[in-house]
């Protein structure tokens, strides 16, 4: 058996994720209209690259290449939505400002998306829930590993009650908000 080239396997991965793309567009064309022009550009690399895969030492049909889905849009929309740091920031600030000092990760992702909805109104419909709470889950889980926030129940507590996971700051940080801060 040869050893596939590492430029061989980079054209491979970049027309099976080219082809995802493809799919996903197509998916997408009966509600947007602007995804044609995006779709014939795709297209043209796409075959750009079935050409030069069939030119290479190791010749392979692209045809074969099965698909790589593109990342989920949330994502993209997250960076539009909160700048580096800044969902962390608005984690602690919502904690902060909670008259209990203790919210859910559900009342979290309401008081975030309502953030998202007030600021960027024009893309709420574009908004999935669950993927949310998923992304700003991993948030808290990071924030509470740096010592940033701490949960009130145990893993256990909640796997055996199915109760709702509840976050709080650290006793230091709940006397001090930063929106109290005066810079002199």
């Amino acid at each position: 058996m040869t050893k596939i080239p590492s430029s061989l396997k980079w054209l491979v991965r970049r027309r099976a994720r080219v082809k995802g793309l493809i799919e996903a567009s197509e998916r997408e064309l009966p509600r947007l209209t602007k995804i044609e022009q995006r779709l014939a550009a795709l297209k043209a690399d796409l075959a750009a690259l079935d050409h030069v895969l069939l030119i290479h030492e190791i010749p392979i049909n692209g045809a074969t290449i099965p698909t790589i889905w593109p990342k989920s849009h949330l994502k993209m929309r997250m960076k539009q939505w909160f700048s580096y740091g800044e969902l962390g920031r608005s984690i602690l600030k919502v904690l902060a400002a909670s008259e209990s000092g203790h919210m859910t990760t559900v009342e979290l992702v309401r008081a975030l998306l309502l953030k998202v909805c007030t600021e960027h109104p024009d893309q709420i419909d574009m908004i999935e829930e669950k993927r949310f709470r998923e992304l700003v889950h991993k948030r808290l889980l990071g924030l509470r590993s740096a010592g940033h926030i701490g949960s009130l129940r145990s893993i256990e507590d909640i796997n055996t009650n199915q109760c709702e996971q509840e976050w709080t700051l650290p006793a230091k940080s709940r006397t001090h908000r930063p929106e109290d801060t005066v810079l002199l």
